[in-house]
């Protein structure tokens, strides 16, 4: 009787591994997320921070809040994007998925912005 039920045991851990080891060879092994969160201010000089870090399936969090006195807004092209324009005080909150490895240039797209320093960087690793 003993060795039936170790019998069992031993055959439902190899199923298991092996159904285990099949989803991970498709694909479908999901693995926890880390959830960044980061303000990022517009002032008259421009994004701060300039450079964001974060790794490959993070769930990215962005609080844009406008500082200064002209509209701006938050554009990341790369991954599609685009925060509403943004008048003195105001906030927008934005949340991604990072699933592109890079670095990803981020801009306030008002006309003439980009140009004069209204621009920084997600590096996703």
């Amino acid at each position: 009787m003993r060795r039936t039920r170790i019998g069992w045991v031993l055959l439902l851990l190899a199923i298991n591994i092996a159904v285990f080891a099949w989803n991970q060879q498709h694909g479908r092994v999901f693995t926890l997320t880390t959830r960044v969160s980061q303000t990022i201010m517009i002032t008259k000089n421009g994004f701060s921070p300039k450079h964001l870090i974060c790794k490959q399936g993070d769930t990215v969090s962005l609080v844009i809040r406008n500082a200064d006195n002209q509209v701006h807004n938050f554009t990341l092209p790369d991954y599609h994007i685009f925060s509403r324009d943004l008048k003195k005080d105001e906030l927008s909150t934005i949340e991604f998925q990072a699933v592109k490895k890079g670095i990803f240039t981020f801009i306030s797209d008002t006309p003439g912005h980009p140009e004069v320093g209204f621009s920084g960087t997600l590096e996703v690793k």
